[in-house]
Formats: structure tokens, sequence, C-alpha cells
């Protein structure tokens, strides 16, 4: 068994702690020795100015802009996310 998730770039979770975190609560179930597979959501904004939306790398900016029209004023679109994609019995 697999099982998907997509977790969002801003997101402080690591992959190894949770699959060990994940193997601890599943035991004795059916879903005990299933493998976790992480795709990581980049962070994305979107700009109030232009509605441009932009990958960034939260680490490395210093002040937040958008590329194309230079606007401070920036809403948050994607990078937070944590769900299961998807779940697949093998």
């Amino acid at each position: 068994m697999s099982i998907s998730l997509r977790i969002g770039a801003l997101s402080h979770l690591e992959d190894e702690p949770i699959q060990r975190y994940f193997d601890y609560l599943s035991r004795a179930t059916v879903a005990e020795g299933a493998r976790i597979v992480i795709e990581r959501v980049p962070a994305k904004l979107k700009c109030e100015a232009c509605s441009n939306c932009f990958e960034i790398d939260i680490r490395q900016v210093k002040e937040i802009q958008c590329p194309e029209c230079g606007d401070k004023k920036c809403s948050l679109v994607s990078g937070t996310e944590y769900y299961i994609d998807n779940m697949v019995a093998q």
C-alpha cells in the first residue's frame, strides 16, 4: 500500500518523521507497512494589483513583491497544504 500526501513548502513537516510516526500509528491495522509518498507543493502568491501568480522561496525572500508589476500587496495561493492525495493498495 502507498499513501500519497501533498504538503506545502511552508509546512515545517519533514518526510522522515512523518513516515516514522505513520509506521507507529498504523501498527496492527490494514495500513501497516504502507509507504508514504510526499509531493511538496511550492509556495505561490497572487499579486492583488495585476493578478500575476508566482512561486517564492520564503527562505530567500527578504521583501516580497510581484515580479511583473513590482506591487507588494500579494496574497498566498498555495504552500500550506497538507492532505492525502491518493491511497493505492498493492
